[in-house]
């Protein structure tokens, strides 16, 4: 869950350029129910607003659903859609490797030099 929180500024730039893609796998690895991706995948949200919603919904049902997340933003498919997801998560990382790291708004800011 940790890996989530500290990371959603990250997740919300990176997925918001394809919610729709997001919402789909979420459901089909049941991460999110039905209602739930009824109630994210509204016409009227922007992709960001159905990220960080989506986010919070995760978040919000513990440390199952996040670690389930985690390993869905693993899978080399979503990698490919979403290439900046390779810079923290990667399937050779164990998730305590990944809760060890610094946040990667943090990484990132330090590789630009600020």
């Amino acid at each position: 869950m940790e890996t989530v929180r500290k990371n959603k500024v990250f997740l919300i730039d990176t997925l918001s350029a394809d919610a729709s893609i997001v919402l789909q796998h979420v459901q089909n690895d049941n991460i999110i129910t039905r209602r739930d991706y009824n109630n994210l995948n509204q016409p009227n949200h922007t992709h960001e607003q159905i990220i960080i919603k989506l986010l919070d919904n995760v978040t919000n049902k513990g440390n199952d659903a996040c670690h389930k997340f985690l390993q869905m933003l693993e899978k080399e498919e979503l990698q490919e859609i979403f290439p900046q997801l390779k810079e923290l998560f990667t399937p050779d990382h164990t998730s305590a490797e990944r809760e060890s790291r610094p946040a990667m708004a943090q990484a990132t800011n330090q590789g630009k030099g600020d």
